[in-house]
């Protein structure tokens, strides 16, 4: 089988060596009017239309953005839906992506740091655990009643979203993709604290005062690159298992 990778960061290199020792075959892109790709594999970043004709008919579209499932299909290809599994790894690789960055952007301890989770996905539950376990003083806020009453037979502290008034919290860390917090919010927040921004779409003005903001996309591709790719290439062969069952 035929693939081809539309990605910069150093995980995509580690999926082709993965893909390579297992036989499939890399397309170049000069290549492209003559043998398409079986599987197309994209960054997060990267447009799936920009690129969907490298692929040919009935291929398997992983990652990308920009593309709903019926625009996919319609261009008689299939998206890869992502697993709950990938969806954990992937989080768990992120979670300690955001660990290093907070350890290393602040001049006190983890240990008893007031910390704030902002959502409680699947990407917010591993990193309201990771700093947990690191003696964190962990508050979880979010607008599910169900995932808060989740967070809170944890132990967490809960807030539903809503009621959220101060952000009086050392180290804030986002997962909700969406404009949440306002500028009043920040007015108690103490001198040094970091907001860790780990959603594809900011949850404040990327000038709010009071607070240093730190985007961090691409976590895993930047912390854990060939654990990134080894969860990518056991999502793809169990994808393409399962289309052959």
């Amino acid at each position: 089988m035929n693939f081809m990778i539309f990605g910069k960061d150093l995980r995509y290199n580690y999926l082709k060596e993965l893909l390579q020792k297992s036989g499939w075959k890399e397309n170049q892109r000069e290549e492209l009017s003559d043998n398409r790709a079986d599987l197309l594999i994209l960054s997060p970043n990267e447009s799936v239309l920009t690129y969907i004709n490298a692929s040919k008919p009935g291929a398997l579209i992983f990652g990308g953005k920009n593309a709903s499932s019926s625009e996919i299909e319609a261009a008689g290809r299939v998206k890869f839906e992502q697993s709950n599994k990938f969806k954990i790894k992937n989080s768990i690789a992120t979670a300690e992506g955001a660990l290093s960055i907070a350890i290393s952007e602040t001049n006190h301890t983890i240990y008893k740091s007031d910390v704030l989770v902002l959502g409680y996905g699947f990407l917010g539950k591993e990193v309201a655990d990771l700093f947990n376990k690191m003696g964190a003083k962990v508050t979880v806020c979010c607008r599910s009643q169900e995932q808060l009453k989740i967070a809170g037979s944890k132990g967490y502290e809960c807030i539903e979203l809503k009621n959220l008034c101060a952000l009086s919290y050392n180290i804030i860390l986002n997962t909700i993709p969406a404009l949440v917090l306002d500028a009043d919010k920040f007015k108690s927040t103490p001198t040094g604290a970091i907001l860790v921004e780990l959603a594809s779409i900011p949850c404040c003005d990327e000038t709010q005062e009071g607070i240093r903001i730190i985007k961090a996309g691409g976590l895993p591709g930047k912390f854990s690159p060939y654990s990134a790719a080894l969860f990518m290439y056991e999502e793809i062969l169990d994808k393409i298992w399962e289309e052959r069952r």
